[in-house]
């Protein structure tokens, strides 16, 4: 899963807030970051009435418990018409999803997230997470990004880019482009990546 920035109390006294996916959603779009429209439901018929509310497939049906591996561990499904939600929204409510992370106790699953499709052409890592030994924050990327970012950063941590934002400083637009490049992207995508990652720099730091 992501780095968790933080921890409990420090300096600032502030208490580690551990998010659903859903929840660090919500987070992004108020700060104007493109997120897929989607809704968190609790129940087989309500994912079902977010599916048709869509009315777009695929769509995606994701467990919400707060640990990463979760697509590995089916928690997280496609579903391509009505019938593949109600079947993947069964499987999962009121289950417990067990991942490496968490034992063979698992997590209970009693939220579901169900979300438009996208069609992916590739996937990219970052995240933004305190530096320690540096004492500040980092920009992390990796265009060898997924599920298996944990064995990238094991087995071949030359493909992942650390970007140290001064605190006074703040990100500074050369440090986007700088991991614009190292991400693989080019032109347009270029500036569009540096108003994502201004916008989530702004919220590690409100938030």
């Amino acid at each position: 899963g992501p780095p968790r920035p933080g921890d409990r109390g420090g300096r600032s006294g502030r208490q580690r807030v551990d998010l659903f996916e859903y929840q660090g959603k919500q987070f992004f779009g108020s700060f104007g970051i493109p997120v897929s429209a989607g809704d968190v439901v609790q129940t087989v018929e309500d994912a079902v009435a977010v599916a048709e509310r869509l009315d777009t497939y695929p769509v995606v049906v994701k467990a919400q418990v707060q640990v990463g591996g979760r697509g590995k561990a089916g928690g997280v499904k496609l579903a391509r018409d009505v019938e593949g939600v109600r079947a993947a929204a069964q499987a999962m409510l009121g289950t417990r999803l067990a991942t490496k992370q968490t034992g063979p106790e698992g997590l209970p699953v009693d939220k579901v997230y169900v979300e438009q499709g996208s069609q992916i052409e590739r996937e990219i890592y970052l995240s933004l997470t305190l530096n320690r030994e540096k004492g500040r924050i980092a920009m992390v990327g990796s265009a060898a990004g997924g599920m298996d970012i944990e064995e990238v950063a094991e087995h071949s941590p030359e493909k992942i880019t650390t970007v140290n934002i001064h605190p006074a400083a703040g990100l500074q637009p050369n440090q986007c482009r700088r991991m614009a490049f190292a991400l693989g992207f080019k032109g347009a995508q270029i500036a569009e990546f540096q108003q994502i990652a201004m916008a989530l720099y702004q919220l590690y730091l409100d938030k």
